[in-house]
């Protein structure tokens, strides 16, 4: 019994401490916030519980299916549990859009994929190997010492995860996607119980992970309520988990791997993404997971990760309609890679294709079933029918023009990136150049590049307003592609011979680098905190610079 002590201690503490996080924010703040009647006690215990719940199925879901995929045993416990929130909201989504199918309600949807979740559990005694990672964890968090970079990256975490956490609590469904494209599918669905809404709808071809799971809250709750939204904040946690982890697989110190993550993890961007539930934060879990498993394989050579890559491939294009594109420049970017180790001898024909097999059939039949629903329904893409317009020469090249003014300011906007995280990144890329054009970190690069190319073209063939659809959404699209940036700036540190720089050493030198750093969070902070209240002057400037240069 001694040894789940410490598990169940943590459990009850946090459960005690989000009841009374929840009580304080209800009935204090949000009434006076947003006028609402505020809820009783029984209420509030109700959702609350349910939530957990509800993670709780996720998580048994997904680490039922890791469990039958090969390998897992190679991941660290706690990357297990990451790995295993995202499997688990994605064969959640699969599952119930096939019951709907099928003719169950949305709101019972859930249920076949959760009887068999429970079924293979006990069967397989699959809790045996879950007590086991847990301890693990537990194990791992007490024998921890860290430095004091590492102690002032994690209580900025902790502080960033708290405020997150408050969004959970006190905030309703506010933004435009949030509300009229995923929440309102959701309510569609939990309210009609199938896929009838789509008809009346604009852009039906937009894929429903995101709607399915706010359902599957929903159903849980036996009402519509914005507790779902904690959905995004544990996608979140669980992409800062993979980054760390990732980094650290390839030697990089703890202390840069904390850095690393610490500096993707606050900000702007990255910030505001992670309050709401737009389909942005799991997308990017979803990319960010598919493409480092593919620079694993690169590196060693194990096949299992490609197996992994094209799983979640297959559920990042059932989360955002980019996916489709990226799932195939993923593939594009795995055949050229295969072809160039077959020219220097290094793999066989045979290896080549089972390789190719691999890394495509499992994510493409993943998300067959939606793709064929949106071609069998004849929901239209509104960008189709536009792929030839980048031939016309004079007005594709005003469209990059555009594209790139328009998108410079909204990079250096501090509320948004801030210029300091790209800086960053392009200057590293510009030092290590000669690491960079390695191999194997040569295609991770090429990889986000053509990603990146992929998303300009977007932009050229949109028939949407360009202005418009680059001030909407780009600094969302550059979200997708920052993790791997990070995890691309740290491979070029530990490959690198001249900026390795040891800040694990007590040096006058590091402790300049150490409050550089803290000056540069501190403000970072303070920026992306504060910088909204000046947001309205910064928007007349904007537009005034806009008319005089541009127009």
């Amino acid at each position: 019994m001694k040894e789940y002590s410490i598990p169940r201690l943590i459990f009850f503490f946090l459960l005690g401490t989000t009841t009374l996080c929840a009580i304080f924010t209800f009935y204090i703040f949000k009434p006076r916030f947003y006028n609402l009647d505020p809820l009783t006690f029984l209420e509030y215990l109700w959702f609350i519980s349910t939530t957990i719940l509800g993670l709780i199925i996720i998580f048994f879901i997904g680490y039922t299916v890791l469990y039958f995929l090969p390998s897992n045993n190679e991941f660290p416990p706690l990357v297990k549990c990451a790995l295993s929130y995202g499997l688990g909201t994605g064969f959640l989504c699969l599952s119930m859009f096939l019951s709907i199918l099928m003719g169950l309600h949305s709101r019972l949807s859930f249920l076949p994929i959760l009887i068999l979740s429970i079924f293979l559990l006990i069967f397989f005694k699959i809790y045996i190997n879950l007590k086991g990672d847990i301890n693990e964890i537990v194990k791992t968090i007490k024998r921890q010492r860290f430095n004091k970079i590492e102690y002032f990256c994690i209580f900025l975490l902790i502080i960033e995860l708290i405020y997150l956490s408050s969004h959970w609590f006190i905030y309703p469904f506010r933004g435009w996607d949030e509300v009229f494209i995923w929440n309102l599918r959701a309510k569609k669905l939990f309210n009609g119980g199938d896929f009838k809404f789509l008809n009346k709808l604009d852009r039906q071809n937009y894929p429903l992970l995101v709607p399915l799971n706010l359902c599957f809250f929903y159903s849980l709750y036996l009402t519509e309520y914005h507790f779902a939204k904690i959905l995004t904040l544990f996608y979140f946690i669980s992409l800062l988990i993979f980054l760390y982890y990732s980094l650290r697989s390839f030697k990089l110190s703890r202390t840069y791997s904390i850095l690393i993550t610490t500096l993707f993890a606050i900000v702007g961007e990255t910030f505001k993404m992670a309050k709401c539930v737009y389909a942005d934060i799991p997308f990017t879990f979803f990319y960010t997971i598919s493409t480092i498993f593919i620079f694993f394989y690169f590196k060693t050579k194990k096949q299992y990760y490609l197996i992994y890559s094209s799983i979640f491939m297959g559920l990042m294009a059932w989360t955002k309609q980019e996916g489709y594109y990226l799932f195939f420049v993923n593939i594009l970017i795995l055949t050229l890679y295969f072809l160039f180790q077959y020219r220097k001898n290094m793999i066989i024909p045979n290896d080549v294709l089972k390789n190719f097999l691999s890394s495509f059939i499992l994510g493409f039949i993943i998300f067959l079933p939606w793709l064929l629903f949106v071609i069998l329904n004849r929901y239209p893409s509104m960008y189709l029918g536009r792929v030839l317009i980048i031939l016309y020469f004079r007005g594709t090249l005003r469209r990059i023009s555009n594209i790139s003014i328009w998108g410079f300011i909204l990079i250096i906007q501090p509320y948004n990136w801030g210029i300091f995280f790209w800086i960053v990144i392009v200057f590293l890329i510009i030092l290590n150049y000669n690491v960079l054009f390695k191999e194997d970190n040569f295609f991770l690069f090429l990889l986000v590049f053509i990603h990146f190319l992929v998303y300009i073209y977007v932009y050229i063939i949109t028939p949407l307003p360009v202005k418009f659809h680059v001030s909407t959404s780009y600094d969302r699209m550059l979200l997708h592609i920052a993790p791997i940036s990070c995890f691309l700036i740290g491979i070029l540190i530990f490959d690198s011979n001249r900026m390795v720089v040891n800040i694990e050493d007590d040096s006058l030198f590091n402790y300049v680098i150490y409050i550089f750093a803290i000056f540069m969070v501190i403000y970072l902070i303070i920026i992306n905190l504060f910088f909204k209240f000046f947001k309205p002057i910064f928007n007349f400037v904007r537009e005034i610079f806009l008319y005089y240069f541009i127009q």
